[in-house]
């Protein structure tokens, strides 16, 4: 996982990190595997239900949330930026 910008997340002081995705949406689960925060897409599924997962801000427990550049991401105490990534070809 890259971490491009180390600003502090809104109130929280929480680093944010950029998470770059796929063009178009992605959703939750799918975004926790492409940045290594979950091995499996079993233990993705496990974490979003156990609410252990935030965007913006609030838990969301629907692992087919879709997500979009802007929305951010919070798991294990830190946040992450969904950032659109390069342009497919």
């Amino acid at each position: 996982m890259r971490a491009s910008r180390h600003a502090i997340a809104r109130g929280g002081g929480i680093p944010f990190q950029d998470g770059p995705v796929p063009p178009g949406f992605v959703k939750l689960d799918q975004f926790l595997k492409f940045q290594g925060l979950a091995a499996t897409g079993g233990e993705a599924k496990l974490r979003i239900q156990r609410g252990d997962v935030r965007v913006n801000g609030v838990i969301e427990t629907r692992r087919g949330r879709q997500l979009a550049p802007g929305d951010a991401v919070g798991i294990d105490g830190r946040e992450l930026l969904v950032m659109p990534g390069p342009p497919s070809r």
